[in-house]
């Protein structure tokens, strides 16, 4: 929705404004696209879920006196939070990444180092399953709802999962540093006069 001002009042009153319909606003003509902003804004997103505590996700559950619950509060995991700001950020990039040879071969390494923690804990995880008595793994058993294991694919409510997170978090700092590095080599960065 946008909100119009209907028109300027000269006395120190509120001003009214309008609602509109917004779906085929397109704002104003003379504002431009900024490359530039849209990579800082990111990267500042980025950076905000790197610099908090890594942990996992959970849902806060609140009940009534008379046991029935009345709201859920999820909090999200800041370690797959902050990997998807990565993946994010590096997918905007793409072009300015494969244009620096450095950064090109050094970010690649890195995502290559990603892929082979994530194969090494899904190969983990196949071979405990396949240790999983079969009338436990079989569909409808009361127990397969604790873990549930698809092939070449890895489970991040389970143990294995939670190990894969908590390593990528280091490979995705690295990662972060090389785009920053980037940046750098890009004159992003400014000093300011203070």
């Amino acid at each position: 929705m946008v909100f119009k001002k209907k028109k300027k009042q000269i006395s120190n009153q509120e001003e009214n404004f309008d609602i509109e319909d917004i779906e085929n606003w397109r704002g104003e003509p003379d504002l431009k696209f900024s490359y530039e902003l849209l990579i800082m804004e990111q990267y500042r997103r980025t950076s905000k879920a790197g610099s908090q505590e890594m942990k996992k996700g959970w849902e806060e559950r609140k009940e009534s006196q008379t046991g029935s619950t009345v709201s859920i509060k999820v909090h999200p995991d800041t370690r797959k939070e902050f990997g998807e700001c990565m993946n994010t950020l590096k997918n905007m990039m793409i072009g300015n990444i494969v244009a620096d040879s450095k950064a090109k071969g050094n970010i690649k390494g890195l995502y290559d180092e990603l892929l082979k923690l994530k194969g090494k804990y899904i190969e983990m995880e196949e071979k405990a399953w396949q240790e999983v008595p079969e009338h436990v793994r079989r569909y409808g058993s009361k127990w397969v709802d604790r873990w549930e294991h698809i092939k070449d694919t890895l489970n991040y409510d389970h143990i294995f999962g939670e190990y894969y997170l908590q390593e990528s978090v280091e490979v995705y700092r690295r990662i972060l540093e090389e785009i920053t590095l980037l940046l750098h080599r890009m004159g992003y960065f400014k000093g300011e006069k203070i």
